[in-house]
């Protein structure tokens, strides 16, 4: 990653992290876990960065926060789940976003 591009990806950082935060606290209702997936919210962004063709940066994160949190939701739907009764059968519809 050249220094330009680290520089953007942190000035991102700074502007929608504690945003995020809060999205994926709203929707998990663990604060541990939300700062998790901020972090692998970011991972996963900074992997895709190449492939981001310039869109509107907001949506583009959230989407990916939405994708980390049901990716982790399935891999813990064996019994150990943090979800409520109302995201379990809200999140038994969705389907991650491509």
């Amino acid at each position: 990653m050249d220094r330009q591009s680290y520089n953007e990806l942190d000035q991102i950082y700074r502007r929608y992290a504690e945003g995020l935060y809060y999205y994926l606290l709203h929707l998990s209702g663990s604060p541990s876990l939300s700062e998790e997936l901020v972090q692998e919210t970011f991972y996963r962004a900074t992997i895709s960065l190449a492939r981001f063709k310039h869109q509107e940066v907001k949506p583009w994160l959230y989407k990916i926060a939405r994708n980390t949190y049901i990716d982790e939701w399935r891999r813990r739907k064996d019994g150990s789940g943090f979800l409520s009764l109302r995201e379990k059968k809200w999140l038994a519809h969705m389907e991650p976003l491509k």
